[in-house]
Protein backbone atom coordinates (compact mmCIF):
# COMPACT_ATOMS: atom_id res chain seq x y z
CA UNK A 1 0.00 0.00 0.00
CA UNK A 2 2.98 2.12 1.23
CA UNK A 3 3.96 2.34 -2.84
CA UNK A 4 0.76 3.96 -3.99
CA UNK A 5 0.25 6.37 -0.92
CA UNK A 6 4.12 8.03 -1.08
CA UNK A 7 6.23 10.54 -3.08
CA UNK A 8 8.89 7.32 -3.63
CA UNK A 9 6.25 5.19 -4.91
CA UNK A 10 4.82 4.59 -8.33
CA UNK A 11 2.58 7.94 -8.97
CA UNK A 12 5.16 9.78 -7.15
CA UNK A 13 8.02 12.64 -7.84
CA UNK A 14 8.96 10.97 -11.05
CA UNK A 15 5.58 10.05 -12.89
CA UNK A 16 4.50 13.66 -11.83
CA UNK A 17 7.47 15.38 -13.68
CA UNK A 18 6.26 12.59 -16.45
CA UNK A 19 3.00 14.17 -16.97
CA UNK A 20 3.70 17.84 -16.27
CA UNK A 21 6.09 18.45 -18.62
CA UNK A 22 7.86 15.83 -20.40
CA UNK A 23 4.40 15.17 -22.02
CA UNK A 24 4.49 18.61 -23.28
CA UNK A 25 7.74 18.54 -24.88
CA UNK A 26 7.08 15.47 -26.45
CA UNK A 27 3.86 16.48 -28.15
CA UNK A 28 5.55 19.37 -29.25
CA UNK A 29 8.53 17.10 -30.75
CA UNK A 30 5.48 15.27 -32.60
CA UNK A 31 4.14 18.38 -34.27
CA UNK A 32 7.69 19.56 -35.75
CA UNK A 33 8.16 16.03 -37.21
CA UNK A 34 4.57 16.00 -38.92
CA UNK A 35 5.42 19.35 -40.56
CA UNK A 36 8.60 18.30 -42.10
CA UNK A 37 11.35 20.32 -39.45
CA UNK A 38 13.12 16.52 -39.28
CA UNK A 39 13.76 16.37 -42.71
CA UNK A 40 14.57 19.47 -43.27
CA UNK A 41 17.47 19.36 -40.24
CA UNK A 42 18.54 16.11 -42.23
CA UNK A 43 18.84 17.94 -45.75
CA UNK A 44 20.96 20.57 -43.89
CA UNK A 45 23.58 17.72 -42.43
CA UNK A 46 23.65 16.76 -45.95
CA UNK A 47 24.38 20.44 -47.36
CA UNK A 48 27.26 20.63 -44.62
CA UNK A 49 28.76 17.27 -44.91
CA UNK A 50 27.77 15.51 -47.83
CA UNK A 51 30.54 16.07 -50.01
CA UNK A 52 33.63 15.92 -47.65
CA UNK A 53 35.76 12.46 -47.30
CA UNK A 54 33.21 9.93 -45.59
CA UNK A 55 30.52 12.08 -46.29
CA UNK A 56 27.50 9.52 -45.47
CA UNK A 57 28.72 8.88 -42.41
CA UNK A 58 29.31 12.65 -41.19
CA UNK A 59 26.18 13.19 -43.50
CA UNK A 60 24.59 10.45 -40.27
CA UNK A 61 26.63 12.15 -37.34
CA UNK A 62 25.16 15.81 -38.45
CA UNK A 63 21.58 15.16 -39.10
CA UNK A 64 21.51 13.05 -36.28
CA UNK A 65 22.54 15.65 -33.93
CA UNK A 66 20.08 18.34 -35.75
CA UNK A 67 17.01 15.98 -35.56
CA UNK A 68 18.46 14.92 -31.46
CA UNK A 69 17.82 18.23 -31.26
CA UNK A 70 13.82 18.10 -30.99
CA UNK A 71 13.81 14.37 -30.42
CA UNK A 72 14.77 13.07 -26.76
CA UNK A 73 14.51 9.31 -27.89
CA UNK A 74 17.48 7.21 -29.20
CA UNK A 75 14.93 4.72 -31.10
CA UNK A 76 12.90 7.53 -32.61
CA UNK A 77 16.02 9.46 -33.87
CA UNK A 78 17.33 6.02 -35.47
CA UNK A 79 14.22 5.11 -37.20
CA UNK A 80 13.70 8.88 -38.79
CA UNK A 81 17.27 9.37 -39.68
CA UNK A 82 18.66 6.24 -39.93
CA UNK A 83 15.90 5.24 -43.13
CA UNK A 84 18.20 7.68 -45.23
CA UNK A 85 21.46 7.56 -43.65
CA UNK A 86 21.99 3.78 -42.97
CA UNK A 87 21.45 2.74 -46.61
CA UNK A 88 23.56 6.20 -48.44
CA UNK A 89 26.46 4.56 -46.11
CA UNK A 90 26.17 0.54 -47.43
CA UNK A 91 26.16 2.13 -50.75
CA UNK A 92 29.50 4.17 -50.49
CA UNK A 93 31.15 0.41 -49.09
CA UNK A 94 30.71 1.20 -45.05
CA UNK A 95 29.83 -1.96 -43.75
CA UNK A 96 26.61 -2.58 -42.38
CA UNK A 97 27.38 -3.28 -38.92
CA UNK A 98 29.33 0.21 -39.20
CA UNK A 99 27.01 1.81 -40.87
CA UNK A 100 24.49 0.80 -38.05
CA UNK A 101 26.73 1.65 -35.34
CA UNK A 102 27.83 4.73 -36.33
CA UNK A 103 23.98 5.52 -36.29
CA UNK A 104 23.24 4.34 -33.23
CA UNK A 105 25.85 6.22 -31.30
CA UNK A 106 24.96 9.67 -33.07
CA UNK A 107 21.04 9.43 -32.52
CA UNK A 108 22.29 8.59 -28.82
CA UNK A 109 23.52 11.39 -28.83
CA UNK A 110 20.36 13.58 -29.09
CA UNK A 111 19.31 12.76 -25.51
CA UNK A 112 22.43 15.26 -24.69
CA UNK A 113 21.52 17.71 -27.10
CA UNK A 114 19.67 20.75 -26.60
CA UNK A 115 17.13 22.58 -26.37
CA UNK A 116 14.84 19.14 -25.88
CA UNK A 117 16.63 16.52 -24.40
CA UNK A 118 16.19 13.39 -22.94
CA UNK A 119 13.37 12.68 -19.97
CA UNK A 120 16.07 12.15 -17.97
CA UNK A 121 16.72 16.00 -18.42
CA UNK A 122 13.83 16.83 -16.85
CA UNK A 123 14.12 14.41 -13.87
CA UNK A 124 17.87 16.05 -13.29
CA UNK A 125 16.31 19.55 -12.93
CA UNK A 126 13.98 18.50 -9.86
CA UNK A 127 16.21 16.10 -8.44
CA UNK A 128 18.65 19.02 -7.79
CA UNK A 129 16.37 21.84 -7.80
CA UNK A 130 18.38 23.79 -10.65
CA UNK A 131 15.66 25.07 -13.38
CA UNK A 132 15.96 23.61 -16.93
CA UNK A 133 17.16 26.02 -19.04
CA UNK A 134 20.24 25.68 -16.43
CA UNK A 135 20.15 22.35 -17.58
CA UNK A 136 20.15 23.47 -20.99
CA UNK A 137 23.33 25.57 -20.69
CA UNK A 138 24.89 23.23 -18.55
CA UNK A 139 24.91 20.79 -22.11
CA UNK A 140 26.05 23.08 -24.73
CA UNK A 141 29.90 21.99 -24.35
CA UNK A 142 29.91 18.99 -23.34
CA UNK A 143 27.11 17.68 -26.86
CA UNK A 144 29.76 18.94 -29.44
CA UNK A 145 32.66 17.11 -27.70
CA UNK A 146 30.42 14.45 -27.93
CA UNK A 147 29.77 14.38 -31.75
CA UNK A 148 32.91 15.59 -32.30
CA UNK A 149 34.61 12.79 -31.10
CA UNK A 150 32.49 10.44 -33.03
CA UNK A 151 33.45 13.02 -36.33
CA UNK A 152 36.93 12.40 -35.55
CA UNK A 153 36.59 8.37 -35.24
CA UNK A 154 34.87 8.56 -38.88
CA UNK A 155 36.78 10.32 -40.35
CA UNK A 156 40.27 7.85 -40.16
CA UNK A 157 37.81 5.11 -40.94
CA UNK A 158 36.26 6.47 -43.94
CA UNK A 159 40.50 8.04 -45.46
CA UNK A 160 41.52 4.49 -44.46
CA UNK A 161 38.90 2.60 -47.22
CA UNK A 162 39.31 5.49 -49.81
CA UNK A 163 35.46 6.40 -49.32
CA UNK A 164 35.11 9.96 -50.84
CA UNK A 165 32.04 12.37 -50.77
CA UNK A 166 28.63 11.92 -52.39
CA UNK A 167 28.09 13.09 -55.66
CA UNK A 168 26.75 16.78 -56.17
CA UNK A 169 23.39 15.45 -57.97
CA UNK A 170 22.56 13.74 -54.22
CA UNK A 171 23.63 17.07 -52.56
CA UNK A 172 20.24 19.25 -52.00
CA UNK A 173 21.06 23.19 -52.62
CA UNK A 174 21.64 25.10 -49.42
CA UNK A 175 19.54 27.87 -50.19
CA UNK A 176 16.99 25.85 -51.70
CA UNK A 177 16.57 24.11 -48.58
CA UNK A 178 16.22 27.35 -46.44
CA UNK A 179 13.86 28.84 -48.66
CA UNK A 180 11.26 26.27 -48.86
CA UNK A 181 11.41 24.88 -45.28
CA UNK A 182 13.57 27.25 -43.44
CA UNK A 183 10.62 28.88 -41.42
CA UNK A 184 10.39 25.26 -39.68
CA UNK A 185 13.15 26.99 -37.32
CA UNK A 186 11.27 29.58 -36.01
CA UNK A 187 9.45 27.18 -33.29
CA UNK A 188 12.88 25.82 -32.21
CA UNK A 189 14.06 29.40 -32.30
CA UNK A 190 11.07 30.60 -30.21
CA UNK A 191 11.67 27.65 -27.67
CA UNK A 192 15.32 28.23 -27.21
CA UNK A 193 14.38 32.02 -26.11
CA UNK A 194 11.56 31.41 -24.31
CA UNK A 195 13.50 28.94 -21.78
CA UNK A 196 16.49 31.19 -21.82
CA UNK A 197 14.10 34.43 -20.95
CA UNK A 198 12.87 32.53 -17.58
CA UNK A 199 9.29 31.04 -18.89
CA UNK A 200 8.61 27.61 -17.47
CA UNK A 201 8.75 24.70 -19.23
CA UNK A 202 4.73 24.55 -19.84
CA UNK A 203 4.48 27.86 -20.86
CA UNK A 204 7.16 27.31 -23.66
CA UNK A 205 6.15 24.15 -24.85
CA UNK A 206 2.52 24.89 -25.19
CA UNK A 207 3.77 28.71 -26.65
CA UNK A 208 5.80 26.57 -29.10
CA UNK A 209 3.47 24.37 -30.33
CA UNK A 210 1.28 27.22 -31.32
CA UNK A 211 4.22 28.87 -33.26
CA UNK A 212 5.10 25.46 -34.95
CA UNK A 213 0.87 25.08 -36.15
CA UNK A 214 1.18 29.31 -37.47
CA UNK A 215 4.81 28.58 -39.09
CA UNK A 216 3.51 25.77 -40.92
CA UNK A 217 1.30 27.99 -43.22
CA UNK A 218 3.61 30.33 -44.46
CA UNK A 219 4.48 27.42 -47.15
CA UNK A 220 2.06 25.65 -48.78
CA UNK A 221 4.19 21.67 -48.49
CA UNK A 222 4.08 22.11 -44.79
CA UNK A 223 0.42 23.15 -44.08
CA UNK A 224 -0.87 21.80 -40.80
CA UNK A 225 -3.49 20.06 -42.50
CA UNK A 226 -6.29 18.24 -40.10
CA UNK A 227 -5.02 14.65 -40.90
CA UNK A 228 -1.20 15.97 -39.82
CA UNK A 229 -3.15 17.50 -36.69
CA UNK A 230 -4.15 14.14 -35.82
CA UNK A 231 -1.11 12.53 -36.71
CA UNK A 232 1.19 14.86 -34.17
CA UNK A 233 -1.74 14.14 -31.55
CA UNK A 234 -1.42 10.04 -32.41
CA UNK A 235 2.63 10.37 -32.51
CA UNK A 236 2.41 11.88 -29.07
CA UNK A 237 0.22 10.28 -27.31
CA UNK A 238 2.13 7.10 -28.57
CA UNK A 239 5.34 8.21 -26.96
CA UNK A 240 3.75 9.71 -24.06
CA UNK A 241 2.63 6.22 -22.81
CA UNK A 242 5.94 5.10 -23.57
CA UNK A 243 7.85 7.53 -21.44
CA UNK A 244 5.14 7.61 -18.73
CA UNK A 245 5.19 3.90 -18.46
CA UNK A 246 9.52 4.00 -18.34
CA UNK A 247 9.22 6.47 -15.44
CA UNK A 248 6.20 4.67 -13.56
CA UNK A 249 8.48 1.36 -13.05
CA UNK A 250 11.12 3.56 -12.53
CA UNK A 251 9.51 5.22 -9.43
CA UNK A 252 8.62 1.94 -8.04
CA UNK A 253 12.56 0.25 -8.20
CA UNK A 254 13.07 4.09 -6.50
CA UNK A 255 9.93 3.44 -3.60
CA UNK A 256 11.72 0.14 -3.25
CA UNK A 257 15.31 1.54 -2.86
CA UNK A 258 14.32 4.41 -0.28
CA UNK A 259 12.28 1.93 1.92
CA UNK A 260 14.62 -1.05 2.14
CA UNK A 261 17.44 0.83 3.01
CA UNK A 262 19.76 -0.10 -0.13
CA UNK A 263 20.66 3.13 -0.83
CA UNK A 264 22.57 3.66 2.09
CA UNK A 265 24.50 0.05 1.35
CA UNK A 266 25.39 0.72 -1.91
CA UNK A 267 27.07 4.18 -0.29
CA UNK A 268 28.56 2.21 2.17
CA UNK A 269 30.14 -0.35 -0.12
CA UNK A 270 31.07 1.88 -2.58
CA UNK A 271 33.17 4.11 0.11
CA UNK A 272 34.92 0.70 1.16
CA UNK A 273 35.48 -0.49 -2.12
CA UNK A 274 37.19 3.02 -3.66
CA UNK A 275 38.67 3.43 0.03
CA UNK A 276 37.39 7.15 0.05
CA UNK A 277 38.86 8.27 -3.25
CA UNK A 278 36.88 9.71 -6.20
CA UNK A 279 38.31 8.55 -9.04
CA UNK A 280 38.09 4.22 -8.03
CA UNK A 281 34.26 5.65 -6.97
CA UNK A 282 33.56 6.52 -10.45
CA UNK A 283 34.44 3.37 -12.03
CA UNK A 284 32.21 1.15 -9.46
CA UNK A 285 29.81 4.05 -10.39
CA UNK A 286 30.47 3.45 -14.29
CA UNK A 287 30.22 -0.71 -13.79
CA UNK A 288 27.10 -0.31 -12.00
CA UNK A 289 25.45 1.71 -14.30
CA UNK A 290 26.23 -0.43 -16.95
CA UNK A 291 24.94 -3.53 -15.02
CA UNK A 292 21.77 -1.53 -14.38
CA UNK A 293 21.61 -0.70 -18.48
CA UNK A 294 21.02 -4.58 -18.77
CA UNK A 295 17.42 -4.43 -17.42
CA UNK A 296 16.55 -0.94 -17.43
CA UNK A 297 15.71 2.25 -20.01
CA UNK A 298 17.87 4.64 -19.85
CA UNK A 299 15.16 6.57 -17.83
CA UNK A 300 15.41 4.36 -15.38
CA UNK A 301 18.81 4.12 -15.21
CA UNK A 302 19.40 7.73 -14.58
CA UNK A 303 16.59 7.83 -11.96
CA UNK A 304 18.11 4.91 -9.89
CA UNK A 305 22.35 5.78 -10.36
CA UNK A 306 20.65 9.48 -9.07
CA UNK A 307 19.13 7.88 -6.15
CA UNK A 308 21.98 5.60 -5.17
CA UNK A 309 25.63 6.75 -6.67
CA UNK A 310 25.42 10.25 -7.26
CA UNK A 311 24.83 11.24 -3.23
CA UNK A 312 28.54 9.29 -2.58
CA UNK A 313 30.16 10.84 -5.85
CA UNK A 314 28.92 14.36 -4.00
CA UNK A 315 30.40 13.22 -0.63
CA UNK A 316 33.85 12.55 -1.93
CA UNK A 317 34.20 16.17 -3.12
CA UNK A 318 32.36 16.12 -7.02
CA UNK A 319 30.11 19.13 -7.79
CA UNK A 320 26.44 18.34 -7.06
CA UNK A 321 25.54 19.32 -11.16
CA UNK A 322 28.93 17.06 -12.09
CA UNK A 323 27.52 14.01 -10.82
CA UNK A 324 24.12 14.07 -12.05
CA UNK A 325 25.43 14.64 -15.13
CA UNK A 326 27.67 12.14 -14.64
CA UNK A 327 24.95 9.24 -14.03
CA UNK A 328 22.78 11.12 -16.78
CA UNK A 329 25.47 10.64 -19.70
CA UNK A 330 26.00 6.49 -18.58
CA UNK A 331 21.86 6.59 -18.53
CA UNK A 332 22.06 7.84 -22.22
CA UNK A 333 24.81 5.45 -22.79
CA UNK A 334 22.98 2.30 -21.61
CA UNK A 335 20.88 2.75 -25.53
CA UNK A 336 24.26 1.54 -27.04
CA UNK A 337 25.81 -1.07 -24.27
CA UNK A 338 25.13 -4.56 -24.73
CA UNK A 339 23.17 -6.90 -24.31
CA UNK A 340 20.04 -5.02 -24.34
CA UNK A 341 21.14 -1.54 -26.86
CA UNK A 342 17.78 -0.56 -27.88
CA UNK A 343 19.10 1.84 -30.45
CA UNK A 344 21.08 -0.78 -32.20
CA UNK A 345 17.88 -3.27 -31.94
CA UNK A 346 16.25 -0.29 -34.29
CA UNK A 347 19.03 0.17 -36.86
CA UNK A 348 20.20 -3.95 -37.05
CA UNK A 349 15.67 -4.17 -38.55
CA UNK A 350 17.36 -1.06 -40.71
CA UNK A 351 20.53 -2.56 -41.91
CA UNK A 352 19.44 -6.20 -42.17
CA UNK A 353 22.23 -6.90 -39.48
CA UNK A 354 22.94 -8.63 -36.27
CA UNK A 355 22.18 -6.32 -33.41
CA UNK A 356 25.10 -7.52 -30.83
CA UNK A 357 27.26 -7.17 -33.86
CA UNK A 358 26.00 -3.41 -34.22
CA UNK A 359 26.17 -2.86 -30.45
CA UNK A 360 29.96 -4.10 -30.11
CA UNK A 361 30.60 -2.28 -33.17
CA UNK A 362 28.97 0.98 -31.01
CA UNK A 363 30.96 0.03 -27.79
CA UNK A 364 34.33 0.08 -29.52
CA UNK A 365 33.36 3.11 -31.78
CA UNK A 366 32.03 4.93 -28.51
CA UNK A 367 34.59 5.14 -26.41
CA UNK A 368 35.62 8.54 -26.38
CA UNK A 369 31.95 9.02 -25.20
CA UNK A 370 32.61 6.77 -22.33
CA UNK A 371 35.45 9.35 -21.54
CA UNK A 372 33.61 12.17 -21.51
CA UNK A 373 31.64 11.92 -18.04
CA UNK A 374 34.94 11.51 -16.17
CA UNK A 375 36.22 14.60 -17.79
CA UNK A 376 32.59 16.38 -16.34
CA UNK A 377 34.11 15.34 -13.03
CA UNK A 378 37.61 16.90 -13.28
CA UNK A 379 36.70 19.84 -14.92
CA UNK A 380 33.35 21.14 -13.89
CA UNK A 381 33.83 24.67 -15.82
CA UNK A 382 32.93 22.67 -18.74
CA UNK A 383 29.88 22.80 -17.55
CA UNK A 384 29.65 26.72 -17.60
CA UNK A 385 28.27 26.90 -13.90
CA UNK A 386 29.99 29.43 -12.09
CA UNK A 387 32.99 29.68 -14.12
CA UNK A 388 34.84 32.48 -15.82
CA UNK A 389 34.86 32.83 -19.64
CA UNK A 390 38.87 32.74 -19.53
CA UNK A 391 38.64 29.47 -17.80
CA UNK A 392 35.72 28.03 -19.87
CA UNK A 393 38.04 28.50 -23.17
CA UNK A 394 41.06 26.96 -21.06
CA UNK A 395 39.19 23.97 -20.60
CA UNK A 396 37.33 23.33 -23.70
CA UNK A 397 40.69 24.25 -25.64
CA UNK A 398 42.33 21.40 -23.24
CA UNK A 399 39.46 18.43 -23.26
CA UNK A 400 39.51 19.06 -27.38
CA UNK A 401 43.23 18.48 -27.20
CA UNK A 402 42.73 15.08 -24.97
CA UNK A 403 39.74 13.95 -26.74
CA UNK A 404 41.83 14.26 -29.93
CA UNK A 405 44.41 12.86 -28.45
CA UNK A 406 42.86 9.63 -26.96
CA UNK A 407 41.27 8.69 -30.45
CA UNK A 408 44.27 8.51 -32.11
CA UNK A 409 45.96 6.34 -29.37
CA UNK A 410 42.85 4.33 -29.90
CA UNK A 411 42.51 4.09 -33.25
CA UNK A 412 46.21 4.32 -33.82
CA UNK A 413 45.81 6.45 -36.95
CA UNK A 414 47.16 9.95 -37.79
CA UNK A 415 48.38 10.09 -41.16
CA UNK A 416 49.12 6.70 -41.18
CA UNK A 417 49.75 4.28 -39.05
CA UNK A 418 51.36 4.85 -35.70
CA UNK A 419 53.68 2.13 -33.66
CA UNK A 420 53.53 1.54 -30.07
CA UNK A 421 55.71 4.34 -28.44
CA UNK A 422 53.56 6.86 -30.37
CA UNK A 423 50.10 5.64 -29.30
CA UNK A 424 51.47 5.35 -25.54
CA UNK A 425 52.77 8.57 -25.95
CA UNK A 426 49.65 9.87 -27.06
CA UNK A 427 47.24 8.34 -24.57
CA UNK A 428 49.43 9.66 -21.95
CA UNK A 429 48.98 13.11 -23.29
CA UNK A 430 44.96 12.58 -23.19
CA UNK A 431 45.65 11.15 -19.86
CA UNK A 432 47.13 14.74 -18.57
CA UNK A 433 44.65 16.45 -20.18
CA UNK A 434 41.89 15.08 -19.44
CA UNK A 435 42.33 13.70 -15.61
CA UNK A 436 44.40 15.94 -14.54
CA UNK A 437 42.55 19.52 -13.00
CA UNK A 438 45.23 21.78 -13.36
CA UNK A 439 45.20 23.95 -16.39
CA UNK A 440 48.62 24.68 -16.75
CA UNK A 441 49.55 21.13 -17.10
CA UNK A 442 47.01 20.59 -18.99
CA UNK A 443 48.08 23.12 -21.30
CA UNK A 444 51.68 22.38 -21.84
CA UNK A 445 50.20 18.89 -22.62
CA UNK A 446 49.02 20.29 -25.36
CA UNK A 447 51.89 21.82 -27.12
CA UNK A 448 53.15 18.52 -26.25
CA UNK A 449 50.29 17.11 -28.37
CA UNK A 450 51.00 19.42 -31.14
CA UNK A 451 54.80 18.71 -31.33
CA UNK A 452 54.08 14.78 -31.09
CA UNK A 453 51.45 15.50 -34.28
CA UNK A 454 54.04 17.05 -36.23
CA UNK A 455 57.04 14.52 -35.92
CA UNK A 456 54.65 11.78 -36.75
CA UNK A 457 53.31 13.70 -39.56
CA UNK A 458 56.92 14.20 -41.04
CA UNK A 459 58.23 11.02 -40.12
CA UNK A 460 55.77 9.31 -42.44
CA UNK A 461 56.00 11.75 -45.42
CA UNK A 462 57.79 9.03 -47.38
CA UNK A 463 55.33 6.58 -46.85
CA UNK A 464 52.61 6.65 -49.85
CA UNK A 465 49.11 7.67 -48.00
CA UNK A 466 46.03 5.41 -48.63
CA UNK A 467 44.74 5.74 -51.88
CA UNK A 468 41.24 7.02 -52.76
CA UNK A 469 39.19 4.20 -53.75
CA UNK A 470 38.12 5.11 -57.35
CA UNK A 471 34.63 4.44 -58.93
CA UNK A 472 36.32 3.43 -62.41
CA UNK A 473 37.19 -0.30 -63.04
CA UNK A 474 40.43 -1.31 -62.91
CA UNK A 475 42.06 -1.62 -66.66
CA UNK A 476 43.27 -5.64 -67.30
CA UNK A 477 46.73 -5.88 -68.11
CA UNK A 478 47.54 -6.64 -71.65
CA UNK A 479 48.88 -9.84 -72.02
CA UNK A 480 52.46 -10.19 -73.81
CA UNK A 481 51.70 -11.71 -77.86
CA UNK A 482 52.45 -14.94 -78.49
CA UNK A 483 54.24 -14.88 -82.21
CA UNK A 484 52.46 -17.42 -84.50
CA UNK A 485 54.57 -19.13 -86.91
CA UNK A 486 53.47 -17.05 -89.59
CA UNK A 487 54.84 -14.24 -87.56
CA UNK A 488 58.31 -15.89 -87.14
CA UNK A 489 58.96 -16.82 -90.77
CA UNK A 490 60.90 -14.53 -92.89
CA UNK A 491 61.25 -15.27 -96.70
CA UNK A 492 64.11 -16.62 -98.46
CA UNK A 493 64.65 -16.16 -102.32
CA UNK A 494 64.73 -18.95 -104.68
CA UNK A 495 65.66 -18.99 -108.73
CA UNK A 496 61.96 -19.21 -109.64
CA UNK A 497 59.29 -16.92 -109.12
CA UNK A 498 57.41 -18.68 -106.00
CA UNK A 499 59.44 -17.67 -102.90
CA UNK A 500 59.83 -20.53 -100.24
CA UNK A 501 59.38 -19.76 -96.61
CA UNK A 502 61.96 -21.15 -93.99
CA UNK A 503 61.69 -21.07 -90.08
CA UNK A 504 62.98 -18.44 -88.44
CA UNK A 505 64.50 -19.87 -85.62
CA UNK A 506 65.86 -22.32 -85.81
CA UNK A 507 68.03 -21.77 -88.38
CA UNK A 508 67.62 -24.36 -91.45
CA UNK A 509 70.39 -26.88 -91.91
CA UNK A 510 72.13 -27.19 -94.58
CA UNK A 511 73.64 -30.35 -96.49
CA UNK A 512 77.47 -30.92 -97.55
CA UNK A 513 76.83 -28.99 -101.04
CA UNK A 514 75.57 -26.35 -99.37
CA UNK A 515 71.98 -26.87 -100.37
CA UNK A 516 68.93 -26.59 -97.43
CA UNK A 517 67.70 -29.50 -96.28
CA UNK A 518 64.11 -30.73 -96.76
CA UNK A 519 63.93 -31.35 -93.10
CA UNK A 520 62.88 -27.85 -91.29
CA UNK A 521 61.70 -26.51 -94.56
CA UNK A 522 58.13 -25.75 -95.45
CA UNK A 523 57.06 -25.40 -98.62
CA UNK A 524 53.79 -24.00 -99.81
Amino acid sequence: MRMYMVDEGMFGQTLQVAQSYIRLFVIFDSFLTVIGASEMLTNLGLCVSGSYTGGPAKVSVLASDLTGMLSGTAAANVATTGTLTIPMMKRTDFSPAFASAVESIASTGGMLMPPIMGAAAFLMADFTQTPYSTIMLAAVLPAPFYYGSLLFVVHPRAVRQGISGLPKSEIPNFLTVIKTRGHLLLPIIVFVYLLMSGSTPTYSAVLSIGVAIAASFLRRNTWMTPRKLLDALVLGAIATVAVGTACLVAGFIVGVVSMTGVAQVLTMYIDTLSGGYLFPALFITTFAAILLSCALPATAVYIVAAVTVAPVLVAMGADLLSAHFFVFYFGVLSNITPPIAIACFTAAGIAAEGSMKIALHSLRLALPAFILPFVLIYHPALLMINAQPLNVVEIAVIVAFGTACYVIAAEGVLVTRLGVLSRLTFGAVAVLCLVIQDNAIGLVACVLAVVLGGRSTSSHTEQRPWKRRSCRRPRARKRPRTPDLQSRQRPVSDAGANARFVAASPAPRRDMDGEPRRRGILFK
